[in-house]
């Protein structure tokens, strides 16, 4: 009686799904730091761009005559969708959206000095994600 000695060639199934486990685990290894990188460099561009706007608000609050700022600057609120810019002209991009804007001005008496303590909030989806606040005098 002869035997007959079968050539191996290939993976057996059990064989072949051990191997696509092990590369599941190895690719989620892999691709997760990749995704989490994304969200935070999305969270950064977002504060980053709501520091600029708040800012941009304080500057021009800092540019205008002491005896205006309570009247043209305190609890104005810029709702999402219209925040303007320094010449007065609604921000059309899309990044710009879902952002709004408050400001808040009073005044404060610092060593018998008259000044004005004006401070912005930046809110995204209604949520505050910024606040600046400084003395402005003469």
């Amino acid at each position: 009686m002869k035997l007959v000695r079968q050539n191996r060639r290939g993976f057996t199934l059990a064989e072949a799904m051990i191997a696509m486990v092990i590369l599941a685990v190895a690719t989620s290894a892999v691709i997760l730091p990749f995704s989490t990188a994304g969200a935070l460099t999305q969270e950064s561009a977002k504060r980053t761009l709501a520091a600029s706007l708040a800012a941009d608000l304080l500057e021009e609050i800092q540019n205008t005559d002491l005896a205006m700022i309570d009247m043209l600057y305190d609890n104005i609120f810029e709702p999402a969708g219209t925040v303007r810019d320094a010449n007065f002209q609604v921000f059309t991009d899309p990044v710009y959206g879902r952002f709004a804007r408050l400001s808040t001005c009073s005044a404060a008496d610092v060593g018998g000095e008259s000044l004005i303590w004006a401070t912005v909030y930046i809110y995204y989806n209604d949520i505050e994600i910024f606040q600046v606040s400084t003395l402005i005098g003469p």
